[in-house]
C-alpha cells in the first residue's frame, strides 16, 4: 500500500494495517517471565523438570504453561502465603524474606492474572 509505484494508494481507503493481537500478549508474558525468572520461575522449572535447561528467553508456550501451573496451584497456598507475609512483617532480622513474600504475592495476585486476562 505504500510502495514506490503508488499502486496500493486506492486500497488505503478500505483497509487498515494492524499488528496481531498476540504480539502485545507475547511481550507482556516475556516481561513478567524475565522479571521473576531467577527468583521463582527458574527454581520452579528445575523442580518440575529436573535436569532440563531453563531459558530466560523461553518460548511463549513454555511461559504460558508455567503461568497456568501457577494460577492453578495458587489457591492451595494462598492462605499460607498470607500467613507467612503476616509473620514476616514482625521479623526485623530478615527483611529479604518479607520482600520475597511480597514479590510472590504481587506476582500471583496481580501480574499473572492480568497477563492471563488477555488470552
Amino acid at each position: 500500500m505504500y510502495d514506490g509505484t503508488r499502486i496500493g494508494v486506492p486500497m488505503r481507503k478500505w483497509t487498515a494495517n494492524t499488528l496481531g493481537i498476540w504480539h502485545p500478549y507475547q511481550k507482556a508474558c516475556q516481561v513478567v517471565w524475565r522479571r521473576w525468572a531467577k527468583r521463582y520461575f527458574g527454581p520452579l522449572f528445575n523442580a518440575l523438570i529436573p535436569g532440563a535447561n531453563f531459558f530466560l528467553k523461553a518460548k511463549l508456550r513454555v511461559i504460558v504453561t508455567f503461568f497456568t501451573y501457577c494460577r492453578l496451584a495458587y489457591p492451595r497456598f494462598r492462605g499460607k502465603l498470607r500467613e507467612a507475609m503476616h509473620l514476616a512483617e514482625r521479623d526485623i532480622e530478615h527483611p529479604n524474606v518479607k520482600v520475597a513474600l511480597l514479590d510472590l504475592h504481587q506476582l500471583m495476585e496481580f501480574f499473572i492474572p492480568v497477563v492471563h486476562a488477555y488470552t
